[in-house]
């Protein structure tokens, strides 16, 4: 299956003539992989292949169509897509709190509110940063403090209520990351951007640029490690040795 996908969306150099054929080959090959594997899956009990769980790159597909409706709704007005924003937060909040209304189409979107609440919080920045931000770089960049220091407060006033949790997708989970990710985004824009700096961030550079390549990866390599009987020692599977591998692992791959 991995390779069906690799074959689909490999970015091919620029060709014509027969070259282009064989691109165009590869592609179709990948689509019948993709088809035959379709065609013979078979899951627990014989049942034929059926939506079970998104996954997370599932989940991000559905943020990411909230995301591009809300700014095809108030587009690039910021106080709207602001208020958007909170509104998110708010219903995270009142969801877990048990009092926000039983509506009905929100039932259909899958995962949690935190997790479109990040979708809109990346909107809201970017939305400042394309509205002049290198121009008025001091005003932008009180803004985003701001936004951080009010989900700081959020994320400890809600941490009293509820634990930090991913799978949960609880609104503390919410506003600490939301804490983390307005200051840290004025400052990687900073570094990048205005003191044109981004030869830093060249070692990480594939997970931003191939992110789903780069998220493909480790199972393909668990699948060998399988079928070759790899093992770590078990002290390289957490704290600070499992840290470190974890590391040589992203980095290297």
């Amino acid at each position: 299956m991995v390779i069906a996908f690799f074959l689909i969306w490999n970015v091919y150099p620029s060709t014509s003539g027969k070259g282009r054929y064989l691109i165009r080959g590869c592609q179709l090959l990948g689509v019948g992989i993709l088809g035959y594997l379709f065609y013979i899956y078979k899951g627990t009990g014989g049942s034929s292949f059926s939506p079970q769980w998104w996954g997370i790159l599932g989940l991000i597909g559905w943020v990411y169509l909230a995301t591009s409706v809300l700014f095809l709704v108030f587009r690039q007005l910021f106080v709207l897509q602001l208020l958007a924003f909170v509104l998110i937060c708010g219903y995270g909040v009142g969801s877990f709190m048990g009092i926000v209304p039983d509506w009905k189409f929100i039932s259909y979107l899958p995962a949690q509110a935190a997790l479109y609440g990040f979708g809109s919080a990346g909107l809201v920045a970017g939305l400042l940063l394309k509205q002049g931000a290198r121009k008025h770089f001091r005003s932008y960049t009180i803004i985003m403090l701001v936004l951080g220091i009010a989900s700081l407060v959020a994320g400890i006033v809600s941490h009293s209520y509820w634990i930090i949790s991913k799978i949960q997708g609880t609104p503390t989970w919410l506003f600490y990351c939301c804490a983390i990710f307005f200051p840290l985004f004025i400052l990687v824009y900073w570094i990048t951007d205005i003191k044109g700096q981004s030869r830093w961030f060249l070692p990480i550079k594939p997970a931003g640029t191939v992110t789903l390549t780069c998220y493909i990866i480790p199972y393909a390599w668990y699948s060998v490690e399988s079928l070759l009987h790899i093992s770590y020692p078990a002290a390289w599977l957490s704290g600070v040795p499992g840290l470190i591998k974890s590391m040589v692992f992203f980095l290297y791959w």
